[in-house]
């Protein structure tokens, strides 16, 4: 599991969050995946992306501490699927397979994941991975 939080700092709170970002012992708990700087608001805010996991309360604790009191700092949890995303521009049927198998998904539900990916990967046009989406979707879809 994974953390993205979205920061925005103001401009006159930029220097004292930086300078305090960098006091004190570093957390413990805390895996930093990604920090993105985002374009600026209209006001000239700063904003920025982080991508991290940890222990729930000291890394959530420890990011509150660096991030909160300087701004807007908002946090939800999400799953990386970086390999998974990368095997689809990569139009790797096998390595999404390998990125399935690492979650230790039943072989019927890579099965039924890699056929609606197989469907989109062997369409001759955009219209018609569409078109197989749609059918994969309706055919997977409960009765009535």
């Amino acid at each position: 599991m994974a953390n993205v939080s979205h920061f925005t700092v103001a401009p006159d709170r930029f220097a004292p969050w930086i300078a305090c970002l960098w006091q004190g012992p570093p957390p413990e708990s805390v895996t930093l995946h990604c920090y993105v700087h985002l374009a600026d608001a209209l006001d000239g805010a700063r904003r920025m992306l982080v991508v991290w996991d940890g222990d729930d309360e000291r890394g959530a604790a420890a990011f509150e501490r660096s991030f909160a009191e300087f701004g807007t700092f908002e946090t939800e949890n999400g799953r990386i699927a970086t390999p998974g995303l990368a095997a689809a521009l990569a139009r790797d049927l096998e390595g999404f397979r390998s990125v399935l198998a690492t979650r230790a998904q039943p072989p019927e539900e890579i099965e039924r994941a890699l056929d609606l990916r197989r469907r989109g990967h062997d369409a001759a046009s955009h219209a018609a991975a569409l078109a197989a989406g749609e059918a994969w979707a309706l055919a997977e879809s409960p009765g009535p």
